[in-house]
């Protein structure tokens, strides 16, 4: 399942101001669209659909391997070994935990390279933990990128005639600058644990 956190037409109802066809176009909605999703879940680490990634790692020499990203992460669907992939029973053998470490009772050869494709995220809004407040929060974010601002993006203050207002900013942490949306990827955003291992 990979659908959408929403459509064009769900964003032009929740927000009469794109309701300019000619303006927004639905081809830019989608555009929002796609841009906000991958912000929104690289920021909170876990997707709300369920998405396929391929990371190419180390071999540690243990039983264990820790993905690098997402959360949410069910098993292998493909592992390679120094390009050689595992046979079906040995693939079989993998086990996934939902913060990406993958185990299984052969060692993976320590410094081998191992690429693993692997799907992550939960199956759908619906079937997601408040998937309702992070529909809202991405259809947010899909907002302030489909509209154009006559505020420079790197500005920090404005000062109007009525006042100087302190600008939100995205931070390091790679959240989004929009305090709304950082509050749901905050409240909701999956802290992998720190394992000393992955990039």
């Amino acid at each position: 399942m990979n659908d959408p956190y929403f459509t064009a037409a769900e964003l032009r109802a929740a927000y009469p101001e794109l309701a300019n066809a000619q303006k927004y176009t639905d081809v830019k909605l989608e555009l929002a669209r796609v841009f906000a999703e991958q912000w929104f879940e690289a920021a909170a680490h876990v997707a709300y659909v369920r998405r396929t990634a391929t990371e190419t790692l180390s071999g540690t020499g243990s039983q264990l391997l820790f993905l690098s990203r997402w959360a949410e992460v069910g098993r292998p669907t493909e592992v390679k070994v120094g390009g050689v992939p595992l046979a079906p029973d040995e693939l079989a053998d993998v086990t996934a935990h939902r913060y990406g470490v993958l185990a299984r009772a052969t060692r993976w050869p320590a410094g081998a390279e191992v690429e693993v494709t692997y799907p992550h995220g939960y199956d759908g809004l619906h079937g997601a933990p408040f998937g309702d407040l992070v529909k809202g929060a991405v259809m947010m974010l899909a907002v302030e990128h489909a509209k154009p601002s006559a505020i420079p993006a790197r500005a920090t203050s404005l000062s109007t005639d009525l006042g100087s207002y302190r600008i939100s900013q995205a931070d390091a942490t790679g959240k989004t600058g929009i305090p709304d949306v950082d509050a749901v990827i905050g409240l909701l955003g999956a802290d992998k644990p720190a394992t000393g291992a992955g990039g």
